[in-house]
């Protein structure tokens, strides 16, 4: 059952000024997510602009907004403003494995957790090299491997290596990207047509900086 009442309806305007806010200073980010909020987008500017141009009547308001509008509205000014940290898997949520890690093992894990890349980290909390299943995959189907032979994760660190994926990339990002922004990589592909992975949040961006997230497309989706 919706709820309509004046404390709703005032709390509607007092968002819309930050809704407007970010359309003014941010306009590009605001198109781009508008674009896909077309609907929604227009319907609030129609209640604002209800709500603001028709005279009070004994100072009350001449309609009031229902509850679900209001949370319509807050979450589309939380997908304008949400940072792509808020949205990751924090470090200590982060499923990695020793670099002696049995490669078997690996695959049985990643299976079973429905996982496709798994960072591996060193005493800093820097990313190493990442363990994906697609690398894992082409590493069996080469003539080289040997099947009666017992691989660790670091004997096979060349293959890990972050540049070395002939289709993917992992991208490292500030603490303060927008997760829109961080979504964008993860559309399409880049000029070497390789497909972005798995983006890592550190401080600054930058690789030898010790990751604080990392963010998959199924985090930045909804956004």
């Amino acid at each position: 059952m919706a709820t309509y009442n004046a404390e709703i309806t005032q709390k509607f305007l007092d968002e819309y000024k930050t809704f407007e806010y970010i359309e003014e200073n941010d306009s590009y980010r605001f198109e781009m997510i508008k674009k896909n909020y077309n609907l929604e987008f227009n319907s609030l500017r129609h209640i604002r602009n209800c709500l603001t141009h028709t005279p009070k009547v004994n100072g009350e308001f001449p309609f009031h907004v229902a509850d679900y509008v209001l949370q319509t509205l807050e979450e589309i000014i939380n997908k304008l403003v949400v940072k792509a940290y808020d949205v990751g898997v924090k470090k200590d949520n982060i499923k990695t494995f020793s670099p002696n890690t049995d490669v078997l093992h690996a695959v049985r894990f990643m299976d079973h957790h429905h996982i496709t890349n798994v960072p591996i980290f060193d005493e800093k909390g820097c990313v190493r090299y990442v363990v994906s299943m697609r690398t894992i995959f082409s590493i069996l189907a080469n003539k080289d491997y040997d099947e009666d032979k017992t691989y660790v994760i670091e004997d096979l660190k060349d293959k890990f290596d972050i540049n070395s994926s002939k289709d993917l990339y992992y991208l490292f990002l500030a603490k303060d990207t927008f997760a829109f922004d961080a979504k964008q990589y993860f559309i399409g592909y880049n000029k070497e047509h390789k497909r972005c992975a798995l983006i890592f949040i550190t401080e600054h961006g930058l690789r030898n900086e010790p990751v604080l997230a990392i963010v998959s497309p199924g985090d930045v989706f909804n956004i």
